[in-house]
């Protein structure tokens, strides 16, 4: 008996169903591979160069497959190890995925990041892409690239933080961008942009970076509501309150305002946890995780500012950063746990206890 072609796709749907399990339905019947070779062929991740060589070569004998992907990833060995073969092999999958809407390019384990230069590969396609992740390209070797691509809204340039000595050129259709502040700081077309959201990684939160990339922001003001900045590092850095103070100066729009501290600091801090009001005018969303330093005594790592420590101490603080910040509606302390705090009616500030952080919640805000 054969199965109709619904029942077979609803059974192909199921979620505890891995690739190997739909790679095997592929075999039950005709109606099977139809479902489950859709299924296989809408997202595509090559995780190795024998890996991309092999599904290239495949798509090559079954070109019906390729109009099917929507998402495919590439992990980029170093450019020294790709042949000519390599290029032609991937100038004729790329073309053959005429509904591609996401890319992504990355570094593998051996390949430094942003390094590789010949991106002749990506450019002639009919395919428009809505998102782009790179980690392989330089990004100075994308800007042809993107004047092709104008419907990209969702870019993540991960390509390490050596400022570019030459100017970077991004889609003017940017709505969301996630990258290094070096790459911030070199953006050249930043001001014709009407980027919403953006987040950006500084591996080492030193004052002679941060202050260039508050500046570099200015551009974007008149456009950016959501911003999440992750610091890392074991330098000392500006103090929450000064980034935030800067950042409120330079992005007045701001609705949605996340801070990932991940520095370790050489002392705590003399300080409260944003001791005094600042001038964000319309904040409704605040996430902040406070830098930490080790305490040699007990071998852990401590929160900087030690009113953290209790509950009584995190709603006190909640209550003073609420307090001098009237329009904001939520707020999450980043601890040990998350917890979280929000704005009632009548102005009363309500502990919500731990919540549930949503690492990527700033693309939706």
């Amino acid at each position: 008996m054969t199965l109709p072609q619904e029942v077979c796709g609803l059974i192909c749907q199921q979620p505890f169903l891995s690739k190997k399990d739909l790679r095997t339905l592929c075999s039950v019947s005709y109606s099977f591979r139809d479902e489950a070779e859709r299924l296989l062929y809408t997202t595509v991740r090559l995780r190795t160069l024998r890996h991309i060589r092999t599904w290239c070569v495949s798509l090559g004998s079954r070109p019906h497959l390729a109009p099917r992907v929507r998402l495919l990833s590439f992990s980029m060995p170093p450019a020294a190890n790709l042949e000519a073969a390599d290029y032609s092999l991937l100038v004729c999958a790329l073309g053959a995925c005429t509904n591609l809407k996401e890319l992504q390019f990355l570094s593998d384990d051996l390949s430094p990041e942003g390094n590789a230069k010949r991106t002749f590969f990506l450019e002639g396609h009919s395919w428009q892409l809505l998102t782009f992740t790179n980690s392989y390209f330089n990004p100075v070797m994308l800007r042809s690239f993107f004047e092709a691509q104008s419907n990209i809204h969702t870019l993540v340039m991960r390509t390490g933080e050596h400022e570019s000595p030459k100017p970077v050129y991004l889609p003017r259709s940017l709505i969301t961008l996630d990258t290094s502040a070096a790459v911030l700081r070199s953006v050249a077309n930043a001001s014709g942009m009407g980027v919403k959201r953006l987040q950006y990684h500084m591996a080492h939160a030193r004052g002679i970076d941060e202050l260039p990339t508050f500046v570099a922001l200015a551009r974007l003001s008149h456009s950016l509501t959501t911003l999440s900045i992750e610091r890392h590092g074991m330098d000392e850095g500006m103090d929450v309150a000064v980034v935030a103070a800067c950042i409120a100066a330079q992005l007045p729009h701001l609705r949605y305002f996340k801070l990932m501290d991940n520095t370790i600091r050489s002392s705590d801090s003399l300080v409260p946890l944003l001791p005094f009001a600042i001038n964000f005018e319309h904040i409704e969303t605040l996430i902040i995780k406070p830098a930490t330093r080790l305490h040699e005594e007990e071998d852990t790592l401590r929160y900087i500012y030690r009113e953290l420590d209790t509950e009584s101490g995190r709603s006190n603080a909640a209550e003073r950063i609420m307090h001098n910040l009237p329009t904001l509606k939520f707020l999450t302390l980043v601890l040990d746990q998350d917890y979280g705090y929000e704005r009632r009616e009548g102005n009363a500030i309500t502990n919500l206890g731990v919540v549930a952080l949503d690492a990527n919640g700033w693309m939706e805000a």
